[in-house]
C-alpha cells in the first residue's frame, strides 16, 4: 500500500508499470528511438493516458490531480523512461493552460514539450521536442523543436541538451504573470524529479535485494550477513520516508 494513494490511483500506477515493463526493454531503453516523439512508446503511454493526466477535461484530458500523477512519475523513474515524458505530462499543462489547442494536442501525446530555465540556453530533449518552452524571470517563451539543433556534450546520454535560441519565439506571458508562471513550471519540475528519483532508488534497492540473495560469498548469500542487511535496511526507510515527502509536496 502506498501512502496516501486510493484504489483508482493505485491501478493507474500498477497501469503504468505493467506498460513499461512490456515497452522498456533494455534493447528499446538504448535505443534513440526510444524517447522520440510519438514514437512507439510515446504512442503506449498516449494511449494509457499518461500525458493527458493534468489536462482539464475540457480540453479532452482527464482532469485528475498532481497526486494521482505521483505514481505515474514513479514508474517513469523506475523504468528510466527515456525523452521529455515528465515535462510534458507535468508540467507543459500549466504552462500551456491558457493554449486550448496545444492542451488537446498534449493529451492526445501529439506534442512532446521540452522546458528550460537553464542560463546559457540548454534544454533536455530539445532536439525531439515539438515546443520548447523556455522560462526566464521575466518572460514564457514557446519555440517550436528544431530539426538540427546544435548538441551540447552532456554527462548523462539519457538527457541529451539542445541549444535554444534566447530572444525567439512566440511569449506567452510576461511581467507578473511569466514571474507567477515560472516560479510554478520550477516547483512542478522538482515534483516531478523528485517522484522519478523515488522510483529509480525503489528500482535500485530491488535489484540490490535480488544480487544480495544470488551472490555468495564464504559459502552464504550476502544478503544474509547482518552488515549488509542493516545497509538494505537503512536504504529501504530512506525510500519509505521520502515517498511520503512527495506526495504531500504533490
Amino acid at each position: 500500500m502506498r501512502f496516501g494513494f486510493s484504489e483508482d490511483q493505485l491501478q493507474l500506477t500498477a497501469a503504468v508499470r505493467q506498460l513499461l515493463d512490456g515497452e522498456l526493454s533494455p534493447q528499446v531503453r538504448a535505443s534513440a528511438e526510444a524517447g522520440a516523439r510519438r514514437g512507439a512508446l510515446w504512442k503506449a503511454l498516449a494511449e494509457q493516458g499518461v500525458f493527458a493526466l493534468l489536462v482539464p477535461e475540457e480540453h479532452d484530458g482527464l482532469g485528475l490531480t498532481e497526486l494521482d500523477a505521483a505514481g505515474a512519475l514513479e514508474e517513469l523513474g523506475r523504468a528510466a523512461a527515456p525523452g521529455p515524458v515528465a515535462e510534458t505530462m507535468f508540467i507543459a499543462p500549466r504552462l500551456l493552460s491558457g493554449n486550448p489547442e496545444q492542451l488537446q494536442a498534449l493529451a492526445a501525446g501529439q506534442l512532446a514539450v521540452a522546458v528550460t530555465a537553464l542560463p546559457g540556453g540548454y534544454a533536455a530533449h530539445a532536439d525531439i521536442a515539438d515546443l520548447v518552452l523556455a522560462l526566464a524571470g521575466e518572460e514564457v517563451r514557446a519555440l517550436p523543436g528544431a530539426a538540427d539543433p546544435e548538441m551540447q556534450p552532456q554527462v548523462d546520454p539519457t538527457r541529451p541538451l539542445a541549444a535554444v535560441p534566447s530572444g525567439q519565439g512566440t511569449i506567452l506571458a510576461a511581467g507578473a504573470t511569466a514571474r507567477e508562471l515560472v516560479a510554478a513550471a520550477r516547483n512542478y519540475g522538482a515534483v516531478a524529479a523528485a517522484a522519478q528519483l523515488v522510483g529509480a532508488a525503489a528500482r535500485l534497492l530491488d535489484d540490490t535485494i535480488r544480487y544480495a540473495g544470488q551472490r555468495h560469498q564464504f559459502g552464504h548469500p550476502i544478503g544474509s550477513f547482518q552488515a549488509v542487511k542493516h545497509k538494505l535496511a537503512d536504504v529501504a526507510v530512506a525510500v519509505a520516508f521520502a515517498r511520503p515527502l512527495v506526495h504531500r509536496a504533490c
